[in-house]
């Protein structure tokens, strides 16, 4: 079971960056998709976040925040080439 979640998994965040990134996809669907992934990655981020703070634990916050700093200059990134 966990094998086939991480399968399908997989594909949806895979779909998403490639549609993300395609122009032939239209905007909405392009849209959709950039929230599909900043809500998996926004997640993900916050749990370790969560994680790390209530086990004290300060390898998961560290974590937490690189890919919080990580996930900011690829956006940065993208925008800044979509920009010009």
């Amino acid at each position: 079971m966990e094998l086939i979640f991480e399968i399908v998994f997989e594909f949806i965040v895979q779909g998403s960056l490639d549609a993300v990134q395609d122009r032939k996809v239209p905007v909405i669907v392009r849209i959709l998709s950039a929230l599909i992934l900043l809500i998996v990655y926004g997640g993900l981020t916050a749990l370790l976040l969560s994680l790390g703070i209530r086990n004290k634990s300060i390898l998961l916050i560290i974590i937490a925040i690189g890919m919080l700093a990580f996930f900011a200059f690829g956006f940065l990134k993208i925008y800044k080439k979509h920009k010009r």
